[in-house]
């Protein structure tokens, strides 16, 4: 997916606490890491549309399924995923959900020294044909709390690839002033203010 030919590129990365830390025995036992055994790891063109290989070897519904069901989600040609909740009642669920299950995450997560040096790895990958920045997104503050327990010290933990990097935003202080479409997500106006 890289533009190798294109010298002066803009990457930016997102980071977070989860990224760089595994639900491994060994959080840095790297066979065993969650994308090995993601649909990713096997579908070579992620950007097919419609992706025969995704359909045929891991959508795990009936295919009409597709046709009938009014998805929640539009993914948009530049990228972004826009997320429609109906009401604010659906927003509190959605984040009442996630935050509990983040809240169990916590104690099955540790920091992997070994997805950091994959972090810097990416971003002098990347640097090779421009300018990398990494950028820390508000989340919702009970979500903050829980991130913490794993990493209080995340912008030290993460250190060397600020140092690898172009720049580095933290707009975790932004946390209390956004709004969530489940705890995690950004809703669109809160999305554009980031943007």
């Amino acid at each position: 997916k890289l533009d190798t030919l294109n010298k002066n590129t803009i990457n930016i990365i997102t980071v977070d606490i989860w990224s760089i830390s595994s639900k491994t025995k060994n959080p840095n036992d790297s066979l065993h890491f969650r994308e090995t055994y993601s649909f990713l790891k096997n579908v070579t063109n992620v950007t097919d549309n419609p992706n025969y290989k995704y359909l045929i070897n891991y959508f795990e519904s009936k295919y009409y399924n597709i046709l009938i069901n009014k998805s929640p989600f539009l993914l948009h040609n530049d990228g972004w995923l826009e997320i429609f909740i109906s009401n604010n009642t659906n927003i509190e669920r959605k984040t009442s959900f996630t935050l509990e299950s983040y809240k169990k995450k916590v104690t099955q997560y540790q920091f992997s020294s070994i997805r950091l040096k994959y972090l810097i790895k990416t971003i002098n990958t990347l640097k090779k044909n421009g300018r990398v920045f990494i950028v820390r997104l508000p989340v919702h503050p009970e979500l903050s709390t829980i991130e913490n327990e794993i990493a209080i010290n995340f912008n030290s933990l993460i250190k060397p690839a600020i140092e690898a990097s172009n720049g580095y935003l933290d707009m975790s202080s932004y946390n209390e002033k956004c709004s969530y479409t489940d705890g995690v997500h950004l809703n669109k106006e809160s999305g554009e203010v980031v943007s």
